[in-house]
């Protein structure tokens, strides 16, 4: 796989470097370990930074990643990774996007869509994913390096942590669905 990945929308709130880090090790973490959330992780930002090449994450459609249709898209993948209802017509319109049924059904991948988009977003501050410390000049800064090299993932303990990680994430996807829920309609309706 390449990096030719095109230049961040004006939106996109994280570095450009940051944000190709993170996009890289999605893809290693997805690739070697098997990880469902950095598949996730690394589909959406993939959208993003490719988007003639790719569909949305979540409502498979081809449309570009503006800032209205990323915000739909993470609502969306944050439903289904919640286990709780997509947004609604009047909600994608607030958006400022055309309506879009979700396709993905894959909890755990959905939380990965969700969580990167809103970091490019700026709605989370840390990277859905470990990317390295840079100095100044761009360099990788010693130390900060994130490895991901290919283990037995089938030992119990690691099947053990994988479960608790992804039972936290989604537990945290419903708790902000519920959030967000509850904003959406306290909100007037606009006229």
């Amino acid at each position: 796989m390449t990096q030719c990945i095109g230049p961040l929308p004006g939106w996109v709130v994280p570095a450009e470097q940051q944000v190709r880090d993170c996009w890289w090790n999605a893809h290693q973490v997805a690739t070697v370990a098997a990880e469902d959330s950095a598949l996730g992780v690394f589909v959406a930002l993939d959208w993003v930074l490719r988007p003639a090449e790719r569909q949305t994450p979540v409502t498979v459609r081809s449309v570009p990643p503006s800032r209205e249709f990323v915000r739909g898209e993470s609502w969306a993948a944050l439903s289904v990774a919640a286990g709780r209802p997509e947004p609604t017509g009047r909600d994608w319109r607030r958006l400022g996007a055309l309506p879009g049924p979700t396709r993905a059904t894959h909890r755990v991948q959905c939380c990965g869509v969700w969580q990167g988009l809103s970091w490019l977003l700026g709605v989370r501050a840390e990277p859905p994913i470990g990317i390295p410390d840079r100095d100044e000049s761009g360099a990788v800064v010693p130390g900060s390096e994130v490895y991901c090299l290919p283990v037995d993932r089938s030992r119990p303990a690691l099947l053990a942590a994988k479960r608790s990680r992804e039972e936290r994430e989604l537990d945290e996807s419903v708790r902000h669905w519920e959030h967000i829920r509850t904003l959406a309609d306290r909100e007037k309706p606009a006229v």
